[in-house]
C-alpha cells in the first residue's frame, strides 16, 4: 500500500513541474511571438478616432497564461479558464481561399466564439457580415459575443454555451 501512495505522490510531482514547464514555454512563446511584431496605427477620416491596425497589444489573461489581443477577449478567455473549457485562441481557419482567425476555438465541441467588440467601423462591420455568412455557408457553429454581454458573461454567455454543446452532442 505504502509503495502506491509513493509511486502516486511520485506522479502529481511530475505533473505539477511538467504543467509549470509548459506554462512558462507558452508564456515565453507569446511574448516572443509578440515582441517580434511592429504594430502600426491607421486614423479612420471620418471620426476622430485612431484605430489600431496589424499586430494589436497583447495582455495577459491573468489566469490561463495565454496573451490575447483585448480585455474584452481577456475577459472571455478567464471565463473559459475558470469553467474549465478547452480552448485554442485564433486558430487559423480558411473558408473560401481566406484565412481568417477565429477570437476562440473550443475543439472538444467544435465551436467557435467570436467578440464584435467594434462593429461601428464600416470595415469592420464588412468583415463582421462576410465571417457571419462564411459560418453559416460552411455550417460552422459558432458563437458571437457583444460588449453588451461581457459585463455578466454567466447570464449572457453561459446560455449560449451550453446551448451549442448540447445541439453539438445531439448531431454527434
Amino acid at each position: 500500500m505504502g509503495m502506491i501512495t509513493d509511486l502516486l505522490e511520485t506522479n502529481k510531482r511530475q505533473y505539477k513541474r511538467w504543467k509549470k514547464r509548459k506554462q512558462a514555454e507558452r508564456r515565453t512563446e507569446n511574448y516572443q511571438r509578440y515582441n517580434s511584431q511592429t504594430p502600426r496605427t491607421y486614423s479612420d477620416n471620418s471620426s476622430a478616432r485612431t484605430y489600431f491596425v496589424g499586430p494589436l497589444p497583447r495582455f495577459n489573461t491573468m489566469k490561463g497564461g495565454e496573451l490575447v489581443r483585448s480585455l474584452s477577449e481577456k475577459t472571455i478567455a478567464d471565463y473559459l479558464f475558470t469553467h474549465k473549457v478547452e480552448y485554442v485562441y485564433e486558430k487559423h481557419i480558411k473558408l473560401d481561399g481566406k484565412e481568417i482567425k477565429p477570437d476562440f476555438y473550443l475543439p472538444v465541441y467544435d465551436l467557435y466564439i467570436e467578440f464584435w467588440g467594434m462593429l461601428e467601423r464600416p470595415d469592420y462591420f464588412e468583415t463582421f457580415k462576410w465571417k457571419v455568412d462564411m459560418y453559416h455557408k460552411h455550417h460552422i457553429n459558432f458563437i458571437a459575443l457583444n460588449p453588451e454581454d461581457l459585463p455578466n458573461l454567466e447570464e449572457r454567455f453561459g446560455p449560449k454555451l451550453r446551448i451549442a454543446i448540447r445541439n453539438q452532442r445531439h448531431s454527434a
